[in-house]
């Protein structure tokens, strides 16, 4: 059994909030919001929660129910503006990626919806180096509860 590595996507492998800012604000002027706009800054102080939670932060003031709706359109969007235009790679992501899937198993775990790690993995071209990835869109599960998931779905050692 290899010694593995998790990682998290955002803030670890790229930065997709200058392309994100703009995918939710073309998202927010679909559903004719026009009283509020995100910046990239304030996405980097988001992200890394469960997406719920940062739409609920966004618009505090809204029913549960259209929260869910401007969440759906903006990850819409948002994996649509990604895969045109990708995120900025950190610098030496690739080789570093290269180097450590020959000594290591990769995987992902992220507090994103369903369909972002692959939008990542095409965009960047990343997904030989994982071996598999979870987010709470994919089980219903945050952060801590995947790590687990992962862990006991491919006998990794906890170290």
């Amino acid at each position: 059994m290899k010694d593995s590595i998790i990682f998290d996507v955002d803030g670890t492998i790229w930065d997709s909030t200058g392309v994100v800012e703009d995918a939710w604000n073309e998202a927010f002027l679909k559903l004719d919001i026009t009283d509020r706009t995100v910046t990239a800054d304030e996405l980097k102080t988001l992200f890394g929660r469960p997406m719920e939670e940062i739409i609920e932060m966004i618009f505090p003031n809204k029913p549960l129910e259209e929260r869910k709706k401007i969440g759906k359109m903006c990850f819409e969007y948002e994996h649509a503006f990604l895969r045109k235009q990708a995120g900025e790679v950190y610098e030496g992501m690739e080789e570093t990626l290269k180097r450590l899937s020959e000594h290591y198993e990769l995987y992902i775990v992220s507090n994103c919806q369903a369909g972002y790690i692959e939008t990542v993995l095409h965009a960047t071209g990343f997904g030989p180096y994982f071996k598999d990835h979870i987010c709470p869109g994919d089980s219903g599960l945050l952060k801590a509860d995947n790590i687990k998931l992962i862990m006991e779905k491919h006998q990794l050692k906890d170290t």
